[in-house]
C-alpha cells in the first residue's frame, strides 16, 4: 500500500494497477485527482472489491479516443473496400 497526499492506494497483484476503494475516493478525490496528474498513473475505483471506474491522465483517454476513431475509420474502410470489390464489374 502506498500513501500519497493522504489516500491509502492499494497495488493489484495481478495487473500492478492502483486501486482505491470508493470510500476512500469519495473523501480524498482532489487528492487523487492531483496525483494522477503528477504521477501520470491511473487509478481504478473499487466498490465491493471490484474495479468500477478508472481515472486516468487526460493525455492517456485522448490516445485511447484517437485510437479508437482509427480503428472505426479503418473497419469502414475495409467494409467500403469489400463491398467495391463485391459490386464492380470484370473488364
Amino acid at each position: 500500500m502506498r500513501r500519497l497526499l493522504g489516500v491509502p492506494y492499494r497495488r493489484n497483484d495481478k495487473t500492478a494497477e492502483w486501486q482505491v476503494s470508493i470510500a476512500e475516493a469519495t473523501l480524498h478525490f482532489e487528492a487523487i485527482i492531483v496525483d494522477i496528474e503528477r504521477s501520470g498513473e491511473p487509478v481504478l475505483i473499487e466498490r465491493n472489491g471490484r474495479s468500477v471506474v478508472a481515472i486516468l491522465p487526460i493525455e492517456e483517454y485522448r490516445h485511447i479516443q484517437r485510437k479508437g476513431w482509427q480503428t472505426k475509420w479503418l473497419e469502414a474502410f475495409r467494409g467500403a473496400r469489400q463491398s467495391f470489390r463485391r459490386h464492380r464489374t470484370p473488364t
